[in-house]
């Protein structure tokens, strides 16, 4: 029992003697203290009056009410709102359109759910022609070797599940409904939206009104969405 209250104290005392020797910058004195503490709330005022913005800027048909669609649409255009990220943007929802339109069999300007499926599947062969230019086959994909059977069923599933993520119950999407949908999910707005929404939608009607907006923790909004719909500094920690 003394051995091991004699390792204690020496512990301690290796403690205090290495909290003592750490530079002075290490330390926050009390005003230094108060001072993060004020850019912090400064910081969170503002981020929380962003947001407020955000959500009418978002709301495009003026009901008062956000669809993740909505938010993650808005962050999009947010993201390519300069020159370069504008015409990145528009280089991808072409190629995206051009999978989707070359999936759309019956050329009605819309893509329905079958059609995905076969698109998607045909597109992994190397057999889609030029819906495969937009899709995942590409140079060094296998050509045209057919898939096992297994793999035609792995990627139907995995199909099934993109299109219920893209089309969110609908039947059918447009050419270019299919695409801005997919662009929004490739680059992460839809998933942060989605995310958002499923902690700040309190009465679960799959919309995010203001007042549940004026709710939100921020430790709530995912990062991808804070930096985006934030002008301030989010490196500050809350």
């Amino acid at each position: 029992m003394k051995k091991s209250k004699s390792t204690s104290l020496l512990l301690l005392a290796l403690l205090c003697s290495c909290s003592s020797a750490l530079p002075a910058d290490h330390t926050l004195s009390k005003g230094q203290q108060e001072e993060l503490q004020a850019k912090k709330t400064k910081w969170a005022a503002g981020a929380r009056a962003s947001l407020l913005h955000h959500h009418g800027a978002a709301d495009r048909d003026g009901d008062g009410e956000l669809t993740a669609a909505d938010l993650a649409a808005h962050a999009a255009q947010i993201a390519t709102a300069g020159a370069a990220g504008e015409k990145a943007r528009g280089e991808q929802i072409a190629s995206l359109r051009e999978f989707f339109g070359g999936a759309d069999a019956d050329k009605d300007g819309a893509v329905t759910t079958q059609e995905f499926l076969d698109a998607f599947v045909a597109a992994n062969e190397g057999k889609a022609g030029k819906a495969g230019k937009g899709g995942s086959a590409g140079k060094g994909g296998g050509g045209s070797t057919p898939l096992s059977a297994a793999d035609r069923e792995r990627l139907s599933e995995h199909a099934a599940r993109k299109w219920e993520r893209l089309a969110q119950g609908k039947a059918k999407l447009t050419t270019a409904g299919a695409a801005e949908a997919q662009y929004t999910y490739r680059h992460g707005y839809r998933g942060a939206a989605d995310a958002l929404l499923q902690k700040a939608d309190r009465n679960g009607d799959g919309k995010l009104s203001l007042s549940e907006m004026q709710g939100v923790q921020l430790d709530e909004v995912p990062h991808e969405l804070l930096v985006l719909l934030t002008s301030h500094d989010p490196r500050v920690e809350l």
